[in-house]
């Protein structure tokens, strides 16, 4: 069943070169307790289309397209208000989850305030709800680390702080902005263990922003692939894993250790992603393209319905 959907979403800001267009006609949907993971490249819009959701784009952004929540439909700029009427129960989490903390203040007052000022408990109900919060994302001994401020604890400690501050709300979207980049493997799989026991027991839905492909195809159920502000592919990861068909997803897989013949020497993906400063006319990837077509630098494909999947290149693989 959908959760929540996002129809032709458009950003665009302004800067000293000319307007920045971030992102161009994305539309995604998320089922309840589903994982979708966001992958791409460092400014192929993954956050911005996160963050127009949340409303912390900032006035200078120009946005356009709707959001389809329940019983709500309203253009992205009005999300802000919607989410301050309590209409849409969304909370992000961030990369740097140190950077997100007051290192002024323990972690427990930090996540105890979401429950007496958002929610209107008593000091001694936020500190219990705070404490059985923080064992339910397995920090141990929570009575004391209730005390403990955010220097004292590591990094992977520290990220799972954030992700108790942001269930603190209840919410029934959790978005998830990289948030194991800074972390070593194994406290990374913890991370996404947590994550997938949260939404395995409360129906938590969760959108997954990652560059690391093979981590979103084995973690989350579905995966889109975005390029330069637009998306470029979209289906389960078994689809994807199995046959990716857009050069781009192609590209991704094969410069992936353990995705070709033993001792192969990695492939890489020639060039660098452009930023968007004119109205997109062609395809984005086509500059960095082996299977690009004349038709490719003078149209931009259309993101079609291919099977169970969603694809917009003109010479899939």
């Amino acid at each position: 069943m959908e959760l929540m959907s996002i129809e032709n979403l458009r950003v665009r800001f302004p800067s000293p070169a000319g307007t920045v267009f971030a992102v161009n006609g994305v539309s995604l949907s998320v089922d309840k307790g589903e994982i979708l993971g966001i992958v791409g490249e460092s400014g192929s819009g993954k956050s911005v289309t996160c963050q127009s959701l949340m409303g912390l784009l900032g006035p200078r952004a120009r946005t356009s397209g709707r959001v389809r929540y329940g019983a709500h439909s309203v253009e992205i700029g009005e999300m802000v208000a919607l989410r301050r009427r309590g209409g849409f129960p969304a909370a992000m989490i961030f990369q740097d989850a140190v950077a997100g903390l007051n290192p002024l203040r323990t972690v427990g007052s930090q996540i105890a305030e979401v429950f007496t000022f958002g929610r209107g408990l008593s000091s001694g109900e936020a500190r219990r709800r705070t404490i059985e919060l923080l064992a339910s994302v397995g920090i141990r001994d929570p009575e004391q680390r209730f005390t403990a401020y955010p220097h004292q604890m590591s990094g992977g400690m520290n990220q799972r702080i954030t992700i108790a501050m942001a269930l603190a709300a209840s919410p029934e979207l959790l978005i998830a902005d990289e948030p194991t980049t800074a972390l070593d493997v194994t406290v990374q799989a913890q991370i996404c263990a947590l994550l997938r026991r949260l939404v395995d027991e409360t129906g938590l839905s969760v959108i997954f922003i990652s560059h690391d492909l093979d981590l979103v195809t084995e973690f989350c159920d579905r995966v889109a692939v975005m390029y330069a502000g637009a998306l470029v592919e979209l289906g389960t990861s078994r689809t994807l894993r199995k046959r990716a068909r857009h050069p781009y997803t192609h590209a991704l897989f094969s410069a992936i250790p353990g995705h070709h013949p033993a001792l192969a020497q990695l492939e890489e993906i020639p060039g660098e992603i452009m930023v968007n400063t004119v109205e997109p006319t062609a395809c984005g990837f086509a500059p960095r393209c082996p299977r690009r077509q004349e038709r490719c630098g003078i149209e931009v494909p259309p993101l079609e319905r291919r099977t169970d999947e969603r694809l917009a290149c003109f010479n899939p693989y």
